[in-house]
């Protein structure tokens, strides 16, 4: 008895490569592409990593407490350089206790309001390397007890980055 072997065709065997190379393609198009985008889109804040920093040597960063109403007063100052200043629209506070926290973000030019404001008054001013306003200092009133607060960039397209620095917060001396 004689067997008849049969197999694939060479049309059937390239049309499913074919096929098997599109399906490739696609998962690659469909995952790995956004996937890379994501990431490259994140890189924006990559100079901007250290950028502001609290400026413990005037005695501040601290907050005083009158019948709950807490005011936090703090000096910030940005880098030595001022690579990259042009793109930086102002930078946002995360005050953290035990349980929670809260953000408020400084916009250069923004008028005071929601506890926000310039230490000597006025609307609102971004710290720039060099010249009179390398460090400012600032108040924030809040009818809670913070202990730690923590600066980040804000740039001009509205992207918030990574944390720059941070502090703890006591009571002023």
């Amino acid at each position: 008895m004689i067997r008849e072997k049969r197999g694939l065709s060479a049309v059937v065997a390239t049309v499913l490569l074919i096929l098997l190379s599109v399906s490739a393609v696609v998962v690659i198009a469909r995952f790995i592409i956004p996937f890379v985008n994501r990431g490259l889109e994140g890189t924006s804040c990559f100079e901007y990593r250290d950028y502001f920093k609290f400026d413990e040597s005037f005695g501040f960063d601290c907050y005083k407490e009158n019948s709950g109403v807490y005011t936090y007063i703090l000096t910030i100052k940005p880098r030595a350089d001022n690579t990259g200043a042009e793109n930086v629209r102002g930078f946002g506070l995360k005050f953290m206790m035990e349980g929670g926290g809260t953000t408020a973000n400084f916009i250069e030019g923004a008028s005071p309001g929601s506890g926000i404001e310039m230490f000597n008054g006025g609307n609102i001013r971004i710290p720039v390397s060099g010249g009179t306003s390398s460090v400012l200092s600032y108040n924030y009133t809040a009818g809670s007890k913070y202990t730690k607060v923590e600066i980040y960039p804000i740039l001009k397209e509205d992207k918030i980055c990574d944390t720059s620095d941070s502090t703890k917060l006591s009571k002023c001396g």
